[in-house]
């Protein structure tokens, strides 16, 4: 019995203790469970920030393939839709038959499917050859990419050619694959715009 206030007081320092302990662990966890969920926020805004400057660079040039090629494939069905309908001889003279044929929609779809597809040909090309400027390649072997291609994607590339060369090299991979992107893209633009 004598020493059984010293035994409560023991008891009750080791309580305090583990409290103390318990709250500090929690704390840290919560700390923890806030800065994982803030660096979750930094990188969904730097994400968002970066699709919204390749979208103000690169406008309709920054949309996936899919995005681009859906609206052309839609356009086409209707135009196929409306080619069906038959028309009668006098609306055929009221809308010009006699006259030069019009390019229809379908036509137009065509050409812009067929550009879409040399323009990206293009610009995986280019990319091409911006990865081997960043790996240190000479101009001659730039200019031998481009040379390699069809006729269509040469005559396009070559402006570019000296424009990758002096380009920029950079040695951390990110930069170099930003370059790429941004040289593609690039290219592509051009492409599109037909200069």
């Amino acid at each position: 019995m004598k020493y059984l206030p010293w035994i409560i007081a023991a008891v009750v320092i080791v309580m305090l203790w583990l409290g103390q302990e318990y709250r500090k662990t929690r704390a840290i966890e919560q700390a923890y469970a806030a800065a994982q969920q803030f660096n979750q926020h930094q990188q969904q805004l730097a994400q968002d920030m970066q699709r919204r400057q390749d979208e103000m660079d690169y406008g309709p040039y920054y949309q996936s393939e899919e995005q681009r090629v859906k609206p052309l494939a839609n356009a086409q069905e209707k135009q196929d839709s409306q080619n069906n309908q038959p028309e009668s001889v006098m609306e055929a003279l009221k809308s010009g038959a006699g006259q030069q044929p019009k390019a229809t929609a379908a036509d137009i779809s065509r050409n812009l499917q067929a550009r879409d597809q040399l323009c990206y040909s293009a610009s995986s090309t280019a990319a091409r050859m911006m990865r081997k400027q960043q790996q240190g390649a000479s101009l001659a072997e730039l200019s031998d990419i481009a040379d390699n291609s069809d006729a269509d994607i040469r005559q396009m590339l070559q402006p570019f050619v000296n424009r990758a060369y002096k380009s920029p090299r950079y040695g951390d991979i990110n930069l170099q694959e930003g370059a790429v992107g941004q040289f593609k893209n690039l290219v592509y633009q051009h492409c599109m715009q037909g200069a």
